[in-house]
């Protein structure tokens, strides 16, 4: 355990769930994006989370962090075609269509922060925001929020989040790190989070959190009672009925 962990007891139960394993890419649903964003002069690490929300037999969405990506003094035009190209693969793996698996990307506010590294035709630089929709993103500023808000809506999230056990091994470790600061003199932990390198991971899956309440499920058609029939075979009564009328329209 570590101690001042703010989603320690939650992560232990997504490993304990088994819920760190192989996640694919569920076919024929987005695949979204929730950044932290580095400095508008490059130095800062920028973090993206990719995932998606899926029905559940019991009505309601799962998510699927199938991915995530890390970096810095990078330009968001290299993480829009990082994003691109990821999405495409996706879409030839699932044989969907690259627009159904093109997401929303969910960014913070400071979405709005001009970006020095380009400008428009009057010479001024423009918002971030304004650059990701150059570069094909689609993106969404999260609503505002207190980040103690935030690591409630995560702890509220977490019990259905299924990682990728190899694509996010960082951000997985990050979440277990992402620990309040220690007060040394008063020998207590602080209210405030302790600033290092999980921060950015922590930070851009406080973004998800609260972008999820955003997203619309479809769900699944509900079916009827479950049956089994031997151990390998399950069918509902409605599977019955229509292997029923099938028979009757051979005869």
């Amino acid at each position: 355990a570590i101690l001042g962990s703010y989603y320690g007891k939650e992560m232990s139960v997504v490993m304990q769930d088994g819920r760190i394993a192989v996640v694919p890419c569920w076919p024929g649903c987005p695949v979204h994006t929730a950044w932290d964003l580095g400095s508008s002069r490059g130095g800062d690490t920028m973090t993206i989370w990719f995932w998606q929300v899926v029905p559940s037999t019991r009505g309601q969405g799962l998510v699927r962090v199938i991915d995530c990506l890390s970096g810095s003094a990078m330009s968001i035009q290299h993480y829009a075609n990082e994003i691109r190209l990821r999405r495409l693969k996706w879409a030839t793996e699932t044989q969907t269509d690259y627009m159904t698996v093109k997401g929303t990307d969910y960014v913070p506010h400071d979405a709005r922060v001009p970006e020095m590294t380009s400008s428009g035709k009057d010479g001024k630089a423009k918002q971030r925001i304004e650059v990701m929709i150059e570069c094909g993103l689609k993106p969404k500023i999260v609503t505002e929020h207190h980040v103690s808000d935030g690591v409630s809506a995560c702890r509220q999230l977490l019990p259905r989040c299924h990682f990728d056990a190899a694509n996010c091994a960082t951000g997985i470790e990050a979440l277990r790190q992402y620990q309040r600061e220690w007060d040394d003199e008063k020998k207590v932990f602080k209210d405030v989070p302790l600033k290092n390198w999980a921060t950015h991971w922590a930070d851009a899956f406080r973004y998800l959190a609260m972008a999820f309440k955003e997203v619309i499920v479809v769900a699944e058609p509900p079916r009827g009672k479950l049956l089994s029939v031997g151990p390998q075979n399950q069918v509902t009564l409605d599977d019955l009925w229509a292997m029923n009328k099938r028979e009757r329209k051979r005869i």
